[in-house]
């Protein structure tokens, strides 16, 4: 799957740790790494989400198996989805609850309160996110943008300050 993946053929590496998870069972690590890589083809969608389940209902006290499973079963990494399935937000809490160290889960509720309008929640999720992992810049940009959409000026221009720092770190730390 690596050496697919390095081929820039992300299906293809897709399937074989589909394939890999088919094979070893009960082994969660071919479909946890498979998520974290946030590509999931369309036609291995359902196949992903039977796996997580199954890995679920095998560790029903692991966060992150549970989280996902939500993500993979609402289709949530697909960025251009905007449906939130009625148990999402309660799933993603159940996940933090059972593995509170979840930046990622964090920054999805804070999606979501974002497409809700409710800035205070997102950026509290937000915060959480940027606390469980500060180096990330991604939660530290939208952090910004929560502050400037409630607005909050001074925070804003604080968080923006903080990424645009650490951007340009990282932008000039690349080869």
């Amino acid at each position: 799957a690596s050496a697919l993946e390095a081929q820039s053929d992300l299906d293809g590496a897709a399937a074989e740790l589909c394939r890999a998870a088919e094979t070893l069972g009960a082994d969660p690590h071919p479909l946890e790494f498979l998520v974290a890589t946030q590509h999931i083809p369309p036609k291995l969608l359902q196949k992903v989400a039977k796996g997580l389940r199954q890995l679920h209902q095998r560790y029903p006290q692991d966060g992150l198996i549970l989280f996902d499973y939500e993500m993979a079963r609402s289709n949530r990494y697909d960025d251009t989805s905007s449906q939130v399935p009625p148990e999402f937000v309660s799933t993603l809490k159940e996940a933090i609850r059972l593995t509170p160290r979840l930046p990622e889960a964090y920054f999805q509720l804070s999606r979501v309160y974002d497409e809700n309008k409710t800035y205070a929640d997102e950026i509290q999720a937000l915060r959480r996110a940027v606390q469980l992992s500060p180096q990330d810049e991604h939660y530290r940009y939208n952090l910004a943008r929560a502050y400037k959409r409630a607005g909050n000026n001074d925070a804003f221009l604080k968080e923006l300050s903080i990424f645009q720092q650490m951007h340009s770190r990282s932008s000039t730390a690349k080869p």
